[in-house]
């Protein structure tokens, strides 16, 4: 039996272990590792840039719509400003406008007041030429009073009214003026005239008017 020396005991190893490694599968080369890395490298690169690029976006589109709220909050403000400062003009012009109507209305009452009156005047003084006024206001005057009429005062111009049938006395007074008729009774004188007349339909027209500009206000 052949005994084994120190030299091959120790040599024995190392040709086991070169041969395990020459039956092993070769290690990758520093090249392919590196471009192994590279690839993980930008494939984390990509994740990456992709996510942050998403923020990004997600960060813009925030901001613009922020933006655009704004804006449209501004507008909604302008707008909203816009219509109150209308609705405050069209309000005051309706109150300017019912002013005026109102005025325009009470300047067409006071019109019609003159007009009418001045109407009424105009017949009375045609009336009043031909006679047949004077003495229908004298015989009303007579036949109308409570008490017994003594006698009739009138105008010198006015003293020859046809008086017949009321069985009092006309008597000429140049105190008085044209149209002008004092009635004189047991109670005492009373004017009765074309004037008094005048005057009272006056005085009743004006308080119509007052009257309803009253109302009008009132409502």
């Amino acid at each position: 039996m052949k005994r084994s020396t120190w030299q091959e005991g120790v040599h024995q190893p190392w040709h086991a272990v070169r041969a395990a490694a020459m039956d092993a599968p070769p290690s990758p080369s520093a090249e392919a590792l590196l471009q192994e890395a590279f690839a993980a490298a930008s494939d984390r690169g990509y994740r990456e840039g992709w996510a942050a690029a998403q923020q990004d976006a997600a960060d813009e589109i925030q901001r613009e719509i922020a933006a655009a709220t704004e804006q449209l909050r501004a507008s909604a403000d302008e707008e909203r400003e816009r219509l109150t400062q209308t609705r405050h003009q069209l309000e005051a012009l309706f109150a300017g406008l019912t002013q005026a109507i109102d005025a325009q209305a009470n300047s067409a009452q006071e019109v019609a007041v003159e007009v009418s009156y001045a109407a009424v005047a105009k017949v009375l003084g045609q009336q009043y030429a031909n006679r047949t006024l004077m003495q229908a206001i004298c015989q009303q005057a007579v036949q109308t009073t409570k008490h017994r009429v003594a006698a009739v005062r009138l105008a010198p111009q006015d003293a020859a009214l046809d008086l017949a049938g009321l069985s009092v006395d006309v008597i000429a007074d140049s105190m008085l003026s044209a149209g002008q008729c004092v009635i004189e009774t047991a109670a005492g004188h009373y004017q009765l005239g074309l004037d008094v007349r005048l005057e009272a339909l006056k005085v009743a027209l004006l308080a119509g008017f007052a009257a309803h500009v009253a109302e009008r206000g009132a409502s």
